[in-house]
């Protein structure tokens, strides 16, 4: 859970009830200020280390719109919360901002302000300041060794276009067997580890070649090859010159083509290295599809979307878990609909898990979802079993997600 919240709110009483309602969801260290200015004030003290603001819009002295510039200033790295009684028209305004000004924008919540809505705010806030390793995180030697020994392991996760009730696709995600331990070993205590001993790389590439093994039968089950398999890529590792080089190799060893293989890059960092970019306009010359995933995490703003060489953009399951309760969703799914499509650029919403969120998302043309609600990520035989599943669904023109 959070440790710190900033309330920058200029009424008493509002500031009461907002302190209230975020220590009964389990913050403990709030501060208020009053206004912007002194909510700046607060952020420079070296004794607060906030992982998250509520502001308002309307306050004396400074106004939000400022603030965000402020913080943008500041680069504060938590998550913003604006709570605001203001029309949909300021939200806009709001998220154009703080997308320019890599702002972590996280949510906009109407005045009255419920305590449902705000505890998903809280939750959001969390997932983005979730980045810290974990107490069991599997040491660098025992990550090495599960390389050498083939303990790598491929899970996958459908796409479906919610239109046309098609399968486009699998991300490819990885998990490690260890020896005693009866579950798979989750990213999270592994993936820091590794790109910070400088095993990436190695991870990377060996559960690549598994999974372009194992994708050779996927494709012959499914009966389409033109299904896509997207690897995700840590940012680092696009200062590797060689990397379109070493990616195009293993696909020409497995006999599947470039234009199968999306490379997914998170925006949790960000992306304006010139070697970075080279990267990404290489392994786009090779063929490959490059993805933005995440977006609504980190620091990507809409208008590098037209100068870099993306094919796909993921919207954060943050950005779309409670849509049809959530304004600032809304926004944001309608407006990079609209951006993505004139583009030319695949837009996917990630962690859909409920059927709420499905049956709104799916009123967007050229949308596809991933989330629990179609499928878990699973290993390859139980990947098959789904398939074949989904293939009876379809020949009986029904489509179940129970």
């Amino acid at each position: 859970m959070l440790k710190s919240i900033l309330i920058v709110e200029d009424s008493p009483s509002m500031q009461l009830l907002l302190k209230t309602q975020v220590q009964s969801l389990g913050v403990h260290s709030i501060a208020c200020a009053s206004n912007g200015l002194e909510a700046l004030n607060r952020i420079k003290d070296e004794n607060h280390d906030f992982q998250g603001i509520i502001t308002d819009l309307h306050m004396p002295h400074m106004d939000g719109m400022e603030f965000l510039n402020h913080l943008a200033d500041a680069r504060f790295r938590g998550g913003v919360i604006v709570a605001s009684s203001l029309g949909d028209r300021v939200i806009e305004s709001a998220v154009n901002l703080a997308r320019e000004k890599f702002v972590r924008l996280v949510g906009f919540l109407n005045k009255p302000i419920g305590i449902d809505q705000l505890s998903l705010m809280i939750q959001r806030i969390h997932h983005i300041n979730n980045d810290d390793e974990v107490s069991n995180a599997l040491k660098p030697r025992q990550i090495v060794k599960a390389i050498d020994q083939s303990r790598v392991i491929p899970y996958y996760q459908p796409k479906l276009d919610c239109t046309q009730n098609t399968l486009k696709g699998f991300e490819l995600l990885c998990r490690i067997q260890m020896p005693g331990e009866t579950q798979m070993v989750s990213p999270n205590r592994f993936i820091p580890m590794a790109e910070q001993s400088g095993l990436i790389d190695d991870l990377t590439f060996n559960l690549f070649g598994t999974a372009l093994q194992e994708f050779t039968d996927i494709l012959k089950v499914a009966d389409d090859d033109t299904l896509k398999l997207s690897l995700n890529l840590s940012p680092n590792q696009l200062f590797n010159a060689k990397l379109p080089k070493i990616l195009s190799t293993i696909c020409q060893q497995h006999g599947i083509p470039h234009s199968n293989i999306i490379l997914e890059v998170t925006e949790r960092q960000i992306l304006n290295s010139d070697t970075q970019i080279s990267t990404m306009d290489r392994l786009r010359i090779h063929g490959f599809g490059v993805s933005l995933d995440d977006f609504g995490t980190g620091f990507t703003n809409i208008g590098q979307l037209r100068y870099q060489p993306f094919t796909e953009v993921k919207l954060d399951q943050c950005m779309v878990s409670n849509i049809r309760q959530d304004r600032l969703a809304q926004v944001i799914l309608k407006s990079m609909s609209n951006i993505t499509r004139t583009l030319g650029i695949d837009l996917v919403a990630e962690g859909v898990d409920n059927i709420e969120d499905y049956e709104y998302i799916s009123r967007f043309e050229h949308v596809q979802i991933q989330g629990y609600l179609l499928s878990r990520p699973k290993p390859k035989e139980e990947l098959i079993r789904w398939i074949r599943a989904w293939q009876v669904q379809q020949k009986n023109a029904k489509l179940d997600l129970s």
